[in-house]
């Protein structure tokens, strides 16, 4: 009999508030099935699939497109990032200094 360390954190409507105990708890789960999700692809999926909403929604939408026209799909590593710096709550300030940063003339 196998025991579930960690249960299925489900789905994620988009809702902000709720984003810093998802992400958690799904970061936790695709750790403690590092044997089952093997590749890349298979990290991107298992998160991907438990996201929904309207942003949510495209982001992941786009997210999938890509991977599949250019045939490559992110790291953990960058799996973690992207979603952090599109979903995790930020104060204004750095929000928008961040975008300063992000900023190219020319």
């Amino acid at each position: 009999r196998r025991i579930e360390v960690m249960a299925d954190p489900g789905l994620w409507d988009g809702n902000k508030v709720q984003f810093a105990e998802w992400w958690v708890k799904m970061t936790v789960w695709v750790v403690q099935n590092v044997n089952t999700l093997l590749t890349p692809q298979d990290k991107a999926t298992a998160v991907w699939s438990q996201m929904k909403g309207p942003t949510a929604g495209c982001y992941v939408q786009a997210c999938f497109m890509h991977c599949i026209n250019l045939g490559t799909w992110p790291t953990w590593h960058e799996l973690k990032g992207d979603i952090k710096s599109y979903f995790a709550p930020q104060s204004e300030v750095e929000w928008s200094h961040k975008q300063l940063q992000e900023l190219k003339q020319g």
